[in-house]
C-alpha cells in the first residue's frame, strides 16, 4: 500500500507541474497502423521484427497510415529546463522518410481536434509555432508578452502558461486571452468538445466545451483516461475498487467491474480492452465486449515507476524512472475472447444543468450479476466521421473494404484509416473530400454506385486532392520537389513531375500518367540526379543530401535535416563566401555543382593559438628572391618586389583573404597575415604557416 501511495503522489505531481502529455502519450494507433515506442526505446510497428527507426523516442503524438509525429528523448540543459527535438516520419513511400519540425523545444502539445502540433523553440522563447503534418508546413502563430513555458489542450484549444498565467490561444484573431475557466491546479485531459479535471483530492470534474462550471463524476478518483465519447476512471472504495465509464453523449454511468486488489493508477485503453495493474505489479486486461476481467502478466518487480499502456490489442509496460533508451520493458498481445455477455452496468440519468454539480452514483461494494442490456430502437441515420463508433461506421466499413477502399478490419470504430478511405472515395466521386460520411454517401457505398478502388490514376495541373498529396509526397521523398503544395498540382508539382519524365526518358508534358504513376512509386525507381533551385523554406531529401555534403565539407552546423532553414542559408553563405561567391543564400544549380564536385574546398576555420603570437617581420631579401623567381618562371615576365606583392594580394583577395580590391605594392601585415591564413587552411600543417610565400605556398596559391 505504501507503494501505492507513492507511484500516486509521483504521477500526480508530475502531470500538475509539467503540463506534459509525454507520461501518457507513448503509443498511437490507428485502424490502418500500429506504432508504439518498443524495445530500444525507439519506434516500433506492432507485428513487425524491426523497428521504424533508431532515434530514442519519448512521445507519440499522432500516427495513421502516412505519417507519423514523435518527439526525442528529453534532455536537460544548464541553462533551461527542457529541451526536445520534434520529428515528422513521412510513411507514405517504400522508405520512412524523417523530417526535423523542430531541434530545440522547450514546449509542445498535440491538438487532436485540428490535427496541428504546436510547439515553442528555444532560441525564440516568446513565440508559438504550430506544424501541420498533412500540409508539411510550419507556421508562426503569435508573439506572446513573455516566455511560453509550458502548453497543453483543453476543451476550448490550446492552453499556454506566459509567466504565472496560463491563457488560451485564440486562432481567430490570433491572440492569447484569458480562458472562461481555469484549468490551473488540475490533470487535465481533453476530448472533442469536453475535458475532464482531476484535483489532488481525487474529485473527478467534466466540463463541456466553452462552460463556466463542471459536473462532478466521481470521488476517490486515482487515474481516468478518456477514448472517444467516453470517460473511463478508477475509483476507491473502502474494500477494493472499481472501474467505471460514463458516456458523454448519453449521460450515462456504467460500473464496468468490481477490483477487490489495490490497484495503481494505471488506465490503458485500447480498441477493445482496458488494462489495469495491482500493487504487486500484476496486469489484468478488462474486456469491453464480454465484460470479463482475466490476469495477462506481471510487470518486474525492478520496475521503480511502472507505466502500462496499449496499443491496438497489445498491452506495453513501461519503466519511467528508467534512463532514456532503457524505459520500455514489455509486450504482451491480448486474446480476446468471441463470446459477447455484456458488461456490469448501472445507468444513472446525468443532471439536465451542468451548473449544479451532483456526485457521481456510489454502486454497492459488492459486485452486481450481469445485466443484459434491454434492446433499444435502431438509431437514427447520422453523418459519420472520426472517432464515431456503431454499427453504421461497420457497415460503411464493409462496404468501403468491398470495393477495396480500406484494408484494415470492419471493426464499428471510425478511425485514421477509415477516414483515409473516404477521401479516397471522395476523391475519386468528384465530391469535397471532407473525410466524413454524409447519410447520402452512406446509401449510395451500400447500393454499390460507386466505383472500385484503383491505386493508381492519370493526373495532371488543376487536380487536388488526397490522391496529388501522394503524388507530392513521393516526388520530394525521391527528391524531384521540395516546397509543400498541399495536394494542389500547380506549377511546382508540374515541375517536379516534368524533372521525373525527363530522368526516365518520357515526354515532358507535366501531366503523369498511370503508367507512369506505377514507375514512380515503384521501390527501384531512382532519385532525382538532376541539381535545380533550392531556396530558404524548401523541405525534402534533396535539402537533406545538401545539408549532409554541406556538413561533410565543413561548413553546416547542427543535424542534418530536410529543411532549408536558417542553418542551411548559413552553410551556403559561408560556402559562397569561403569560394570567392557573392553571398546570398540560395543555391542554384550551378552551386550545387561546386558543392557536389569532388574537388569542392572543405571549410579549414582558423584555430587561435594559446601561445603569444609573434612579432611581424618583413620578408627578407633572399625571400623576396625566392618570389620573384618563381614567378618569373611561371608567369613569363620580369617581376619586381611591387609587382609581385600586388599579384600576391590580388590572388588573396580573389579567395577571401583580404579585402576585395586590396593592393598595396607592399609585402606589408595584411599580406603576411593573410598569406598565414591560407597557410593554415590549405597546406594542413600549422608548423608549415609562417606568412611567408614560399615555392610551396605560391604553388598552392596560384594552383
Amino acid at each position: 500500500m505504501k507503494r501505492w501511495v507513492a507511484l500516486l503522489l509521483i504521477l500526480m505531481l508530475s502531470a500538475m507541474t509539467l503540463g506534459s502529455v509525454h507520461a501518457e502519450n507513448v503509443a498511437a494507433a490507428s485502424d490502418g497502423l500500429s506504432l508504439y515506442i518498443g524495445e530500444g526505446d525507439v519506434l516500433w510497428e506492432v507485428g513487425q521484427d524491426q523497428p521504424v527507426g533508431e532515434t530514442i523516442v519519448s512521445a507519440i503524438y499522432a500516427a495513421d497510415s502516412l505519417y507519423a509525429v514523435y518527439a526525442t528523448s528529453v534532455e536537460l540543459i544548464e541553462d533551461h529546463d527542457r529541451e526536445e527535438a520534434l520529428y515528422l516520419v513521412d510513411l507514405s513511400g517504400t522508405e520512412p522518410v524523417v523530417e526535423e519540425i523542430c531541434g530545440e523545444a522547450v514546449a509542445s502539445a498535440w491538438s487532436q481536434s485540428d490535427g496541428l502540433l504546436y510547439y515553442v523553440c528555444y532560441d525564440e522563447p516568446d513565440t508559438l509555432y504550430s506544424y501541420d503534418p498533412v500540409l508539411f508546413t510550419n507556421n508562426r502563430l503569435i508573439q506572446a508578452g513573455g516566455a511560453i513555458t509550458a502548453l497543453r489542450m483543453s476543451a476550448d484549444g490550446l492552453l499556454a502558461t506566459v509567466g504565472q498565467e496560463e491563457l488560451l490561444y485564440v486562432p481567430v484573431v490570433k491572440l492569447l486571452a484569458a480562458p472562461v475557466f481555469s484549468h490551473q491546479g488540475y490533470t487535465l485531459q481533453a476530448g472533442v468538445g469536453f475535458e475532464t479535471l482531476l484535483d489532488a483530492q481525487g474529485n473527478l470534474f467534466l466540463r463541456r466545451q466553452g462552460g463556466e462550471s463542471t459536473f462532478q463524476l466521481g470521488t476517490g478518483v486515482t487515474v481516468s483516461r478518456i477514448a472517444g465519447s467516453f470517460i473511463y476512471y478508477l475509483t476507491g472504495r473502502e474494500v477494493g475498487m472499481e472501474l467505471m465509464a460514463y458516456n458523454t453523449e448519453t449521460g450515462a454511468f456504467s460500473q464496468m467491474c468490481y477490483l477487490e486488489q489495490d490497484m495503481l493508477p494505471q488506465l490503458a485503453v485500447g480498441q477493445a480492452a482496458i488494462c489495469l495493474m495491482d500493487d504487486a505489479l500484476n496486469l489484468y486486461a478488462y474486456q469491453l465486449l464480454t465484460g470479463s476481467l482475466t490476469q495477462i502478466g506481471t510487470a518486474p518487480q525492478e520496475a521503480v515507476l511502472p507505466v502500462v499502456r496499449m496499443v491496438a490489442d497489445t498491452a506495453l509496460v513501461y519503466d519511467d524512472a528508467a534512463e532514456p533508451g532503457q524505459r520500455f520493458v514489455q509486450a504482451i498481445p491480448l486474446t480476446l475472447d468471441a463470446q459477447q455477455t455484456g458488461p456490469q452496468e448501472e445507468v444513472v440519468p446525468a443532471p439536465e444543468e451542468e451548473e449544479v454539480p451532483a456526485p457521481a452514483a456510489t454502486p454497492k461494494a459488492t459486485p452486481k450479476p450481469t445485466v443484459k442490456p434491454t434492446a433499444t430502437p435502431a438509431p437514427e441515420a447520422r453523418t459519420l466521421s472520426k472517432g464515431m463508433r456503431g454499427d453504421d461506421v461497420q457497415a460503411m466499413q464493409a462496404a468501403l473494404k468491398k470495393h477495396g477502399y480500406l484494408s484494415g478490419a470492419a471493426d464499428g470504430i471510425f478511425g485514421s484509416a477509415t477516414q483515409t478511405a473516404l477521401l479516397y472515395l471522395q476523391g475519386d466521386l468528384g465530391q469535397s473530400e471532407t473525410g466524413k460520411a454524409s447519410v447520402a454517401l452512406q446509401e449510395r457505398l451500400q447500393k454499390g454506385n460507386v466505383p472500385d478502388y484503383e491505386k493508381y490514376v492519370a493526373l495532371s495541373k488543376g487536380d487536388e486532392g488526397i490522391r496529388v498529396q501522394d503524388l507530392q509526397t513521393r516526388l520530394r521523398t525521391l527528391g524531384y520537389m521540395t516546397v509543400n503544395a498541399g495536394g494542389h498540382y500547380q506549377t511546382a508539382t508540374t515541375a517536379a513531375v516534368k524533372r521525373f519524365q525527363k530522368q526516365m526518358g518520357y515526354k515532358q508534358t507535366g501531366n503523369i500518367t498511370v503508367s507512369q504513376m506505377r514507375a514512380l512509386f515503384k521501390s527501384s525507381c531512382p532519385e532525382c540526379t538532376e541539381y535545380y533551385t533550392l531556396s530558404k523554406g524548401d523541405s525534402s531529401p534533396a535539402v537533406k543530401r545538401l545539408n549532409k555534403r554541406l556538413k561533410q565539407l565543413g561548413y553546416f552546423s547542427g543535424t542534418a535535416g530536410e529543411s532549408f532553414g536558417k542553418a542551411t542559408v548559413a552553410a551556403i553563405e559561408k560556402f559562397q563566401s569561403y569560394n570567392g561567391l557573392r553571398a546570398t543564400g540560395e543555391c542554384d544549380a550551378n552551386l550545387q555543382s561546386m558543392i557536389y564536385s569532388p574537388n569542392a574546398k572543405h571549410y579549414q576555420p582558423i584555430t587561435p593559438d594559446p601561445t603569444p603570437a609573434p612579432s611581424w617581420n618583413q620578408p627578407t631579401a633572399k625571400q623576396l628572391k625566392t618570389m620573384r623567381t618563381w614567378m618569373n618562371k611561371h608567369f613569363g615576365a620580369k617581376w619586381g618586389d611591387k609587382k609581385v606583392a600586388n599579384k600576391i594580394q590580388e590572388q588573396l583577395s580573389e579567395l577571401g583573404y583580404l579585402d576585395w580590391g586590396y593592393q598595396s605594392g607592399v609585402y606589408d601585415k595584411a599580406t603576411w597575415e593573410a598569406v598565414k591564413s591560407f597557410q593554415l587552411h590549405d597546406l594542413g600543417d600549422p608548423s608549415d604557416a609562417d606568412g611567408i610565400a614560399d615555392k610551396a605556398t605560391l604553388k598552392a596559391l596560384f594552383s
